[in-house]
């Protein structure tokens, strides 16, 4: 295939990863996490585990099973990073339970530092 490089390395020290290979990786949760930690958002891991494999995942993952196809002695997974928006997490922070005194004092300012794909940081702040 053309325009396809495979290289081997640390999976610690990779970041942005578009897709990651491995094996039975849903029975080792630090292999997991570190996976998911190398992922760029939108990122996939693709495993083969047993069929017996439990696909339940934890949500601290921020993985969603997209496929799942069991055949006779294997499963083969897709894993997908979750994308994390400003709209999603605004959406989510306004159901975090904080005390009604603080809420009362002042609004709650979110501000985001934001990389955008050439390279260039953006500023972003919301007041909930």
């Amino acid at each position: 295939m053309t325009g396809i490089e495979v290289e081997e390395h640390e999976l610690e020290e990779e970041e942005n990863c578009t897709m990651i290979i491995a094996s039975n990786i849903m029975q080792h949760k630090e292999l997991l996490q570190t996976a998911a930690r190398s992922l760029a958002d939108g990122g996939c891991i693709l495993a083969r585990e047993n069929v017996e494999t439990n696909t339940v995942l934890n949500s601290g993952f921020r993985l969603n099973v997209v496929f799942e196809k069991t055949l006779k002695d294997e499963k083969l997974l897709l894993l997908r990073k979750v994308t994390v928006t400003l709209s999603s997490f605004i959406r989510n922070i306004r159901h975090l339970s904080l005390p009604s005194l603080y809420l009362s004092v002042r609004p709650v300012v979110i501000s985001l530092k934001l990389q955008n794909w050439r390279g260039g940081i953006q500023n972003i702040s919301t007041k909930l």
